[in-house]
């Protein structure tokens, strides 16, 4: 028996439902943008519901047709709702190797950090949001790194500055923003470290480092006795030895920057 949603998107001409997406992302009625990811959102996952390469090959069309930029755009806004169901259409976009082309992955990341900002200036309301971001920030540069250098994916080490500025502003709060933001921050810290990437070897950059993963580090630890340490243990202990390899690799880029700097 077909279900409604068979029904509906039967006989959808995907060309003419792109148009009326970027139509309607470009209003300035963030309820208007709203029923346009919504629809997105919903015709993403009935189609990705079968195979993968179905999947990839629906990702791939909006990806073509710059439904990404759009989303991007629609991200500047101050609804949180609008926000978190962008958040999960751009996740639908991992499906796709061209969302990792550098242009389009350089955008995304900047778009992230844009939002992330915004929303830990806001009111303590928006930490569900912020986490998701967050969290979602942290496999977007994973992801990346698997075809981008560093440098391709943030421009400049100024903007990694960011990052680690950011990482390091949420640490210096985290009794404020709770267990699970900070792990993610942590997340986004080991993405940065994955890998022994050129643009890390840059010295003034380096000097920034120690204090993040040190931060990083002893919150994590402290988690670890809170009353919830049974709950998150394993999950803290994993990310805990991914930073502590990502900080080896930064101790020896460390050395080279101290001998050839």
């Amino acid at each position: 028996m077909e279900s409604k949603d068979d029904v509906r998107f039967e006989n959808v001409n995907e060309d003419l439902l792109v148009s009326n997406i970027k139509r309607h992302l470009m209003s300035r009625d963030d309820k208007i943008k709203l029923e346009a990811v919504q629809f997105l959102l919903i015709y993403l996952e009935f189609k990705t519901s079968g195979n993968d390469d179905t999947s990839q090959n629906v990702c791939d069309r909006f990806i073509e047709a710059d439904i990404v930029e759009y989303l991007g755009e629609a991200m500047a806004t101050q609804d949180s709702i609008l926000l978190r169901e962008i958040l999960k259409c751009l996740e639908f976009f991992l499906n796709s190797e061209k969302f990792s082309t550098q242009i389009r992955a350089a955008y995304v990341v900047e778009c992230m950090q844009r939002t992330l900002y915004f929303l830990f200036k806001q009111s303590q309301k928006e930490l569900s949001t912020a986490n998701d971001a967050l969290r979602l920030l942290a496999v977007f540069i994973e992801e990346f790194n698997k075809n981008l250098t560093l440098k391709q994916l943030f421009g400049n080490n100024a903007n990694i500055s960011q990052v680690l500025s950011l990482v390091m502003s949420i640490l210096k709060n985290k009794e404020e923003l709770g267990d699970e933001i900070i792990i993610n921050a942590s997340l986004v810290l080991y993405s940065l470290f994955s890998q022994s990437d050129p643009a890390l070897t840059n010295c003034d950059f380096l000097r920034e480092v120690p204090d993040v993963i040190q931060k990083s580090l002893a919150s994590l630890a402290l988690l670890c006795n809170t009353k919830d340490f049974e709950r998150i243990c394993a999950k803290i202990i994993a990310l805990m030895a991914k930073i502590g390899s990502g900080a080896l690799r930064y101790a020896i880029m460390v050395l080279s920057c101290h001998i050839f700097c």
